[in-house]
């Protein structure tokens, strides 16, 4: 639904037509495209559109502003921000009597509008000129906003009767570096190595070498994988078999790193749960993926044991060491192929019901290995997970090192939200690499001594949008680390895009999701799946060896959110249902969400799943009510809170 001000002449009378003076007015034409379906039709509308408005350019554009009650504020038109005008008059030579008369072109070097089209006939040809306000526009984004109008005549011209929605804005060669170029990101990654084989590769070359750190324990490569060994036989032992999931529900220690390696050594994958989740998350998530073992600590058996079905089993893993114990030290013969499941996370979910993401090992190798070339991982690094194991970002925290042969440090339970603290542990284990969402990062370079403390010398900020003045201020004092600016989704194995940043930014631009990291592919595209051009908001879509299988026990929900690839035949794309623009050097920019979904320190919240919580309890006051910007479906949120009681 586009407004724009065309201006008219007025001089509508005969004797109106010697006289000297100002008397254009600006007609305002509104064009609703979902009107219309083919240019053709959409030229008769707007036809209709233009002679009404020119029955009534009479009435003066300020008289209508005052009549709507608009307000006019300075600089801003309340009609319209974009302007069209064609000069179709003869330009005959203006003639006075004793002088010679020449036109002069002169620029005011202001805007009236945002954006502004003259086209005037020339010969039998149209001449054009944008004018623009510099504060919206870089002149190369009206350069490109000009081509793609010519693109767009041409495509008119040669298919009017074309659905509009398909009409051409991009040249051939502007698609192929969108579409192609810019997802030419293919590594010879060997993806049917599963992680887990890597991690046993790294403890038969380093036995002795140290695998983890917790608090004041520590376990080397070879007593890892043995514990692991001897799990994985007891879960084979139970029918964990491929695709199978187990429910990891433990707080943050060596036996939980022995649990996820043990259930992926078994040929199963792991469902984690944060154990401080709610009685009633935890309890749906075990009932919808109807996972048949779980593990755990002795310390929180009790109150899971009754949110389960009778029929699942419940292992102690720091009560079970006797019975392990029994079981054989080998290494499992490896099942699994590429396409098996290695984890499921469950996401907030829009209906008031999360839903469980399915990744497959595929997707699991190939993020690691790029993390490895990308992060020039070696085995001296020191890497700390303080991520909660029901968030995606975790999964690399823990085997990404391991792979590696590098040294994981485990954050104690809790110690994640403890600004103090992680610098203790960045100072005392010397760690080297750290993943943070910004609103953590940004603690941590508010904490006295932070910078002289660490070792720090690759940080992957995620899970928020990063602003260019908190890059800087970290950048400034590490000099020669590197921030990476991370993107991606559970459903596409975590990370996908990636910009990384060695100075500190300048200005205060958004800091960019960057490209597609190795194997991955990611487009912008409108409603009708069409890639639109540089600067142009759309929807990010991701496809690539990261792509997960869809949601478990949702097949709508996976057929609406993966869809058929419209580039590559037999693949497919996952809707992200995020916003974004190409930036002219085909780097992404993150522009917000297209539906209701927010995301505070990296978790991703469904505003849905929240409201179908307070519609159980209508008659409950809302003391408290946290404001996270200014997003509408939020007041639509407080709204009901508020008529809720």
């Amino acid at each position: 639904d586009i407004a724009v001000g065309s201006p008219v002449a007025r001089r509508d009378r005969a004797e109106l037509t010697t006289l000297v003076g100002y008397f254009i007015n600006t007609l305002v034409m509104r064009t609703c495209l979902s009107d219309a379906s083919s240019f053709e039709a959409l030229i008769r509308q707007v036809r209709k559109t233009a002679l009404e408005a020119f029955a009534h350019q009479e009435l003066p554009s300020d008289r209508l502003v005052s009549t709507l009650g608009l307000r006019s504020d300075k600089g801003i038109n309340p009609l319209y921000q974009v302007g069209f005008v064609l000069q179709n008059l003869p330009d005959a030579p203006l003639a006075l009597p004793g002088l010679a008369v020449e036109p002069i072109t002169v620029h005011t070097g202001t805007a009236k509008s945002d954006l502004w089209l003259a086209l005037t006939e020339v010969d039998g040809h149209l001449q054009g000129e944008f004018t623009y306000s510099t504060d919206l526009f870089e002149s190369a984004s009206v350069k490109r906003l000009a081509k793609h109008f010519l693109t767009l005549l041409r495509g008119i011209a040669a298919a009017p009767s074309t659905d509009i929605a398909l009409l051409p804005l991009l040249e051939a060669d502007e698609q192929r570096s969108i579409v192609q170029a810019w997802n030419d990101t293919a590594r010879p990654y060997d993806l049917d190595t599963c992680v887990h084989a890597l991690i046993e590769a790294q403890s038969q070359r380093a036995p002795d070498a140290t695998a983890v750190v917790f608090e004041r324990s520590t376990i080397s490569y070879g007593a890892l994988n043995v514990r692991a060994n001897q799990l994985a036989h007891r879960l084979r032992e139970l029918g964990v078999h491929r695709d199978a999931l187990v429910a990891v529900c433990m707080d943050r220690s060596i036996e939980l790193v022995v649990a996820l390696l043990g259930i992926l050594k078994a040929g199963g994958a792991y469902l984690p749960i944060d154990p401080d989740y709610p009685t009633e998350r935890v309890r749906f998530v075990l009932q919808d993926s109807q996972a048949r073992v779980v593990l755990t600590h002795e310390a929180r058996r009790a109150s899971l044991e009754s949110t389960l079905d009778p029929a699942t089993t419940v292992l102690s893993l720091d009560n079970e060491e006797a019975v392990l114990g029994r079981y054989p030290t080998t290494n499992p013969q490896l099942v699994n192929t590429a396409d098996d499941l290695a984890y499921a996370i469950y996401t907030s979910g829009s209906t008031g019901q999360p839903k469980g993401a399915l990744i497959p090992h595929r997707g699991l190798t190939n993020h690691v290995l790029w993390l490895h070339e990308q992060l020039r991982f070696t085995s001296a690094d020191r890497v700390l997970q303080k991520t909660s194991i029901s968030f995606d970002a975790s999964v690399w925290e823990f085997v990404a090192p391991l792979a590696a042969g590098a040294v994981l440090v485990l954050a104690r339970p809790g110690g994640h939200a403890d600004a103090h603290y992680l610098v203790q542990v960045l100072e005392a284990q010397r760690i080297s690499i750290l993943q943070l969402v910004p609103s953590l990062l940004r603690a941590l370079v508010e904490e006295p001594q932070f910078a002289a403390r660490t070792a720090l010398r690759y940080v992957v900020s995620g899970g928020e949008a990063l602003d260019a003045d908190l890059a800087r201020r970290f950048l400034k004092q590490l000099p020669g680390a590197t921030l990476g600016n991370f993107y991606g989704a559970s459903e596409a194995s975590d990370d996908t895009t990636f910009f990384e940043m060695r100075e500190p930014p300048a200005g205060s631009a958004p800091i960019p999701i960057g490209r597609p990291m190795a194997n991955a592919q990611c487009y912008v595209l409108d409603a009708r799946l069409q890639p639109v051009p540089i600067g142009v908001t759309g929807e990010l879509y991701i496809g690539g060896a990261g792509l997960g299988r869809g949601y478990l026990h949702r097949p709508q929900l996976t057929a609406e959110r993966f869809i058929a690839h419209p580039f590559r035949a037999g693949e497919r794309l996952y809707r992200t249902g995020d916003l974004a623009r190409y930036r002219a050097d085909g780097n992404l920019e993150y522009v917000g969400r297209a539906d209701h979904q927010i995301k505070l320190r990296g978790f991703r919240i469904e505003l849905g799943e929240i409201e179908a919580v307070l519609r159980q309890y209508p008659g409950v006051q809302a003391s408290v009510v946290l404001v996270h910007g200014e997003r509408p479906e939020l007041r639509r949120l407080l709204g009901y809170v508020a008529g809720a009681g």
